[in-house]
């Protein structure tokens, strides 16, 4: 399992020191004491398993990983879709994302999914939510015993506080099990505590732990929400929640996944009737020069679209992507002319048989939004011979050319290429070239050049001549490489160089090696193994996310022509070692159907359900106009339920509704105590919702490390109403930025300027602001850079002074600030 290191600190909200010392050392929590009074660090295997859920701009909840793939919150948090109170088996509500093992939001540890399905539970207020892709977090278990009257339990979770609106950190508090019923706990603080929940904590975990290992006990789902954005009342400090216990059965029977057999979601039928097989999205595949590659084409970080081309004579090249239905279709076809610019001599690329694409990361953004098409081998009188061009997206839907070169190491016709992620780098790709039977090797960097300002290939990673790399000789004509997350980490940044057929002199034959880079920059073999599934020269070799985690962590070993297919995982072992572990899948009769009994057979991995990460694979047969999508078919767990779950009034779903009372500690000199909706209403404009990036402070809100508060400066008339506060012998309405994201929707009317945030040089926030025109009815959306200021309504530029309603005509209603992550 993946090491993510020590996590930030928890705050805990509104608890005694002395209480949380002892009371949440017991409830699983691990903190020190010595820290507990400004926070303490947690140990990462308790705050891993905990999540953050976001449906859209919305809703938010809180909760817990139960499986690999299953996180367990509040049922009530998926009926954003406004229509009614009703929650589905079935699809998430659309742009539902889930951070797992964050709990400091503020960095970029954990991982960040899609969630694409949701299971009510029959009678509580309790949903399993489905993760598109696993994570690598050992999730939490439910406790086989109920919590008992008295007993010290733990709450944690994302929700407001009574200062802070979206804190970055997960918080914590220590409550006691004031009630246990058949199906539900009763919550209240400590004695000397006003520990609680507030909206966003629904669906939080109530944990206690059974030496020293944390199990759920059961899931926030209600609260008086006393002290939350303002000061604790008298009230009393209380919450509900599902017991755990209770939820176990249903918890088993529907975190379901995948089945260990492959099933095709597509097959090549002949729909018109012509006699003949169509291919796959209008594409026929007739030509035994067809090649598929799986592409980054709409640029979201999924390889969800196939690049289909016909290198040679045609030219041709199409992109297609899978219909809602299963279908594919055709989203670019090209003029049969190839890909780029026309050469001087010889032909344009994709006009040989021998040109070969891949994807590419040229933007350095961990996305293969790009291609590379290259062909290796000089051949007189042609110019694109022996060259690569890297090729982005271009306003039409086909590719452009950003980069060409001719290196000599594609002088040969035997040379290969492929992309390798760029070791230690959080997105980026190498270009590797190298040529079986010479033992040439060169990993080349990919920069962006400031001096020119584009991007270009930088300086060689590894260079050799013909010494192969990391042990593997590169020597034999028939030996290949490929790109393999051999670390488990979510990046591409090994190597597996494999030798397939066995030569009874060669002690490398049937082989396979997985080399990593070294801290030294050297590169070296981690495993190496002979395996009877390279034992044909036919053999070939692709990785693969077999167990939708969103790693390309496992081997797909297939013989074309002769059937057989094998999925090894690749595991860690003792003392830091890797290496592959015991088959997951294995057939001699082809995979899901296909039969793979030709030799011009191939398997392409491919991201069919838009997931984020290959999980099915792509199996065809070039010149035979035969193609099928194959993938692990999801088990179903109990029938498909509707459930009613309205908001009641202890709700702590966060709705991102603007706070009616809002109490934090941006009041600068202004006296004032309140800062929710009511006080802006006094003072003329509206605050709508927000994310709490974005908060309305006063004015005179003093600068912290260069960064003050954003001013919104409305126009002031005779006989109109004043907007905001008094500033500067104006009026104006000022906001704090919090985050390095978020945004905040209001009505400011008759705008004419928004002023950045920056005091200092480099200290601040872009924002975009957006305007409504209250004549024309038109919107739009200005960048405010940090340390600048935009005008807008009579003010502004394009502002007609001559027309007879001005300045009336210009006039500008402010609806929203989004800070520019």
């Amino acid at each position: 399992m993946a090491d993510y290191g020590d996590f930030r600190v928890l705050r805990l909200r509104g608890v005694c020191a002395a209480i949380i010392a002892s009371v949440v050392a017991g409830a699983g929590l691990a903190l020190p004491a010595p820290a507990v009074t400004g926070g303490g660090t947690v140990s990462p295997d308790w705050a891993r398993p905990q999540v953050r859920i976001e449906v859209g701009e919305e809703q938010a909840c809180s909760g817990a990983l139960v499986a690999p793939q299953w996180v367990l919150t509040a049922a009530s948090c998926f009926t954003a879709d406004g229509a009614s109170d009703e929650v589905r088996t079935g699809a998430a509500p659309a742009g539902t994302t889930a951070t797992v093992g964050r709990p400091d939001r503020s960095t970029a540890d954990g991982f960040v999914r899609g969630v694409d399905w949701v299971v009510p539970h029959p009678d509580q207020d309790v949903a399993l939510a489905r993760l598109t892709l696993g994570v690598d977090i050992a999730p939490w278990p439910i406790a086989d015993a109920p919590a008992s009257a008295g007993e010290a339990l733990a709450i944690s979770g994302f929700g407001r506080t009574e200062g802070v609106w979206a804190p970055d950190d997960l918080q914590a508090a220590t409550v006691t099990a004031s009630e246990v019923t058949d199906v539900s706990i009763g919550l209240s603080a400590p004695a000397e505590s006003s520990a609680g929940a507030c909206e966003g904590d629904a669906g939080a975990p109530v944990t206690r732990s059974v030496n020293g290992a944390v199990q759920i006990v059961g899931v926030v789902v209600g609260s008086a929400k006393n002290g939350c954005l303002v000061a604790p009342g008298d009230g009393e400090s209380t919450a509900r929640a599902v017991r755990a216990d209770v939820l176990a059965d249903w918890i088993d029977r529907n975190t379901v996944w995948y089945r260990n057999a492959f099933v095709a979601s597509y097959t090549t039928s002949d729909a018109d009737g012509d006699g003949h097989l169509d291919g796959i999205g209008g594409y026929n595949l007739a030509d035994p020069n067809d090649q598929i590659v799986a592409v980054d084409y709409e640029g979201t970080g999924r390889l969800d679209h196939l690049l289909i081309y016909r290198p040679g004579a045609q030219k041709k090249y199409w992109v297609v992507k899978r219909r809602a239905d299963g279908s594919f279709e055709r989203v670019f076809q090209n003029a049969d002319a190839g890909i780029g610019p026309v050469p001087t001599g010889g032909t344009v690329m994709l006009g040989q048989a021998r040109d070969r694409v891949f994807a590419f990361d040229c933007h350095r953004s961990g996305k293969q939004d790009c291609i590379v098409v290259y062909r290796p081998g000089v051949v007189s009188g042609d110019s694109e011979s022996g060259s690569y061009s890297v090729f982005e997206r271009d306003p039409d839907g086909g590719y452009e050319v950003v980069f060409r070169h001719k290196p000599a190491r594609l002088n040969a016709a035997s040379t290969q290429m492929l992309a390798l992620d760029d070791h230690g780098a959080a997105a980026g790709q190498h270009l590797v070239f190298y040529r079986p039977g010479a033992g040439l090797v060169t990993i080349r960097s990919w920069i962006f050049d400031d001096d020119t300002e584009a991007w270009t290939s930088g300086p060689d990673v590894y260079t050799t001549e013909s010494a192969g790399i990391g042990g593997f000789g590169v020597n034999q004509a028939r030996d290949r490489m490929i790109a393999f997350d051999c670390h488990r980490s979510g990046r591409e940044d090994c190597l597996v160089g494999y030798r397939p057929g066995v030569v009874a002199s060669d002690g490398e034959s049937s082989a396979y090696r997985v080399i990593e880079r070294a801290a030294d920059g050297t590169y070296r073999t981690v495993s190496r193994q002979v395996l009877g599934q390279l034992n044909a020269t036919s053999d070939q070799l692709i990785a693969y996310d077999y167990d939708g985690s969103g790693l390309m962590d496992h081997l797909v070993f297939y013989r074309p022509g002769g059937r057989l297919v094998t999925v090894l995982p690749w595991r860690s072992g003792a003392g830091g070692t890797w290496a592959a572990g015991p088959a997951v899948y294995s057939s001699t009769v082809g995979i899901g159907g296909y039969n793979l009994a030709q030799p011009q057979d191939r398997l392409v991995a491919y991201d069919n359900n838009h997931r984020g990460s290959p999980t099915d694979l792509v199996a065809y047969r070039p010149g035979s106009r035969t193609a099928w999508v194959l993938g692990r078919q999801v088990e179903r767990g109990d029938a498909a339920i509707t459930v009613t779950r309205p908001a009641g009034a202890d709700s702590i779903v966060e709705t991102f509704d603007y706070p009616v009372d809002f109490q934090h500690e941006f009041t600068g000199t202004s006296g004032r105590v309140d800062w929710g909706t009511d006080e802006a209403e006094a003072m003329n404009f509206e605050l709508l919702s927000g994310d709490g990036g974005i908060i309305w402070v006063s004015c005179s809100t003093a600068p912290e490390d260069g960064v003050g508060v954003v001013k919104v400066f409305p126009r002031l008339l005779n006989g109109e109403d004043e907007v905001g506060e008094p500033h500067l012998g104006q009026t104006a309405v000022c906001f704090k930025v919090l985050g390095s994201s978020g945004y905040v929707k209001l009505r400011v009317p008759s705008v004419l300027e928004v002023q950045g945030d920056s005091r200092s040089p480099g200290a601040g926030h872009d924002l975009d602001a957006t305007v409504v025109n209250l004549t024309s009815g038109d919107e739009r959306t200005e960048r405010v850079e940090r340390d600048q200021s935009e005008q807008f309504g009579h003010v502004d530029a394009n502002c007609d002074e001559s027309h007879p309603d001005f300045p009336d005509v210009c006039n500008e209603t402010l609806l929203e600030l989004r800070i520019v992550d």
